[in-house]
């Protein structure tokens, strides 16, 4: 049952944060460079360093990890995104939005796992 709360505590917590980062960086928003996109990338480093510097049995981890970083990072809204940008510039927008995704939370989640080791 502590687990139950620990994940709503941190997805309260996380879902507050992306809107408020999607408030500010929306300044930042150029073409294809939507809020979302920096937000994942952000929740991808945190996830690639939290595994590899926490233990896992750390009784932390449900509130960190499914909570917090579950909503801070958000499928749904980058799937929308990735729509919207077909439906308004095509085929090449869509696959573009994706790929930059993709490729930019992949290294991100790596660039955690490094410096967590570095770190440790």
């Amino acid at each position: 049952m502590k687990d139950i709360f620990a994940v709503a505590i941190g997805g309260a917590l996380g879902s507050v944060l992306r809107h408020i980062l999607a408030g500010h960086l929306s300044i930042l928003s150029v073409s294809l460079f939507t809020p979302i996109i920096l937000i994942n990338a952000l929740g991808c480093f945190i996830m690639g360093f939290v595994v590899k510097y926490i233990p896992a049995n750390n009784c932390y981890l449900p509130l960190i990890k499914t909570g917090f970083l579950g909503a801070l990072t958000t499928f749904s809204t980058f799937t929308n995104e990735a729509f919207t940008a077909y439906d308004k510039d095509g085929t090449t927008k869509f696959i573009t939005y994706i790929a930059v995704t993709f490729i930019l939370c992949m290294a991100s989640y790596l660039l955690g796992t490094i410096i967590a080791e570095r770190a440790s």
